[in-house]
């Protein structure tokens, strides 16, 4: 009698094959996002991409509102910074009475444009060609005489290069104006308070 051997069992299933062969080996676990955005007919729309979102199209949103205030910031810095020089010459314009230090007089100043004039008795004395610089600290105020021919005197002895008038500081004090003024040989006064030996006028209003 021949012996029978028992039939040796076959392998264990491979994972995923215990409920037949045919089944197919689930997918792997879809990255964030892709369940949605993107299979087509989602109904939404793809991660986007670099540069869009709120580092791109919010980005240039964003920067030309910016670059307008910039640049209206710039313009009113520079309309500040000019300011001074318009307002000074323009409040100056017109007649002006004069005290001259202290003491009240029948002088009277015109200021016309860049021209400085002395009158008494309503007679033009003597002219000026007027200058500001608001800039300085304190402001500053030259007045160059002027010849007959309307045009600035120079000097015939001496130094050429020194003005021939005078020069000086200036302060608006409301609607008055301090000026302290000493002629252009000599060393222009340091303040409207500390004058030493310069000559101190204050202008006010005047009606023609």
């Amino acid at each position: 009698m021949s012996e029978v051997r028992p039939e040796t069992p076959p392998p264990g299933p491979l994972p995923y094959e215990g409920r037949g062969s045919s089944e197919e080996t689930p997918p792997p676990n879809p990255l964030p996002g892709a369940e949605r955005g993107n299979r087509p007919g989602s109904g939404f729309p793809p991660p986007p991409l670099a540069g869009e979102g709120a580092g791109g199209r919010g980005f240039r949103t964003y920067a030309l509102p910016a670059a307008v205030v910039l640049l209206a910031g710039v313009a009113l810095w520079y309309a500040f910074s000019n300011r001074d020089t318009r307002d000074d010459h323009a409040r100056l314009q017109g007649d002006w009475a004069v005290s001259a230090n202290g003491r009240e007089g029948v002088v009277t100043v015109r200021v016309e444009g860049d021209r400085w004039t002395y009158l008494a008795g309503g007679i033009e004395r003597q002219s000026y060609r007027l200058t500001l610089r608001p800039e300085a600290s304190p402001k500053e105020i030259d007045l160059a005489q002027l010849d007959a021919d309307e045009k600035a005197a120079t000097n015939t002895v001496g130094r050429k290069d020194l003005l021939v008038g005078l020069h000086g500081v200036y302060a608006f004090d409301g609607d008055a104006v301090k000026v302290v003024l000493a002629p252009g040989v000599e060393p222009r006064p340091k303040s409207v308070t500390d004058t030493g030996d310069a000559q101190v006028l204050t202008l006010t209003r005047a009606t023609r």
